[in-house]
Parts: C-alpha cells; sequence; structure tokens
C-alpha cells in the first residue's frame, strides 16, 4: 500500500498495480476464493462495456449526421 500512495500522483498504472496486487494477496491470506464472485464481476463488465459502446455509436455519435437534400 505504501507503493499505491506513492505511485498514485504520477503513475496511475503502477498505483492500480500495486493495489490489486495486495488485494490478491489479501484474499489468499485469507482464504476467500470465489469463482462465483468472479464470474458475477465478469458479467457486470460485460454488460457495462455493451452499455457504453451502444450509448457511445447511437446517443453520442462522434460523427455528423449528413443532411440529405433532394
Amino acid at each position: 500500500m505504501v507503493i499505491y500512495a506513492m505511485a498514485l500522483p504520477e503513475r496511475y498504472d503502477v498505483a492500480c498495480g500495486a493495489y490489486a496486487f495486495t488485494l490478491m494477496v489479501t484474499l489468499a491470506a485469507t482464504g476467500e476464493r470465489s469463482t462465483l464472485l468472479l464470474a458475477a464481476r465478469a458479467w457486470e463488465t460485460l454488460i457495462g462495456g455493451a452499455i457504453g459502446l451502444a450509448t457511445a455509436l447511437i446517443v453520442l455519435p462522434l460523427r455528423p449526421r449528413r443532411n440529405v437534400r433532394s
């Protein structure tokens, strides 16, 4: 957690990696291993990604729509 605190202001990726490592070590030390929890988390991530993609493509497109004149 010291690495997390030191790296957070400048290197967010290193800080997140240090936090995830600490979390995994803590879970392994307490004996908590749940594949059901992992599957639920993956499912929620997939649903969130699909909703974000749909929103980006339908609601907030980056390309302006073309005006078709006859």
